[in-house]
């Protein structure tokens, strides 16, 4: 579970680096329905620790066995952050 907490955030970190000017910063996150919690819990605690830009979160459940399989279906339509 520390390892996908890491690997998590060090995403997110990623992706929030290209938009360093942005004040509003919109970002689709997936993980399977077992995690929808924790991933909120995480994302939340991401935006309260970063208060310089607005973040918003949208959720979806796509498990880890099927989170590549589904970006390569449509990557302009796909999560910015997956397992």
């Amino acid at each position: 579970m520390k390892k996908l907490v890491a690997v998590l955030l060090a995403v997110i970190l990623c992706c929030t680096a290209f938009a360093a000017f942005a004040d509003d910063i919109t970002l689709k996150v997936w993980d399977g329905q077992d995690d929808q919690e924790l991933l909120k819990e995480l994302c939340e605690a991401y935006a309260a620790a970063h208060p310089e830009n607005n973040y918003t979160f949208q959720y979806g459940v796509v498990g880890t066995a099927d989170a590549s399989a589904r970006y390569l279906e449509d990557p302009a339509a796909a999560a910015d952050v997956f397992v």
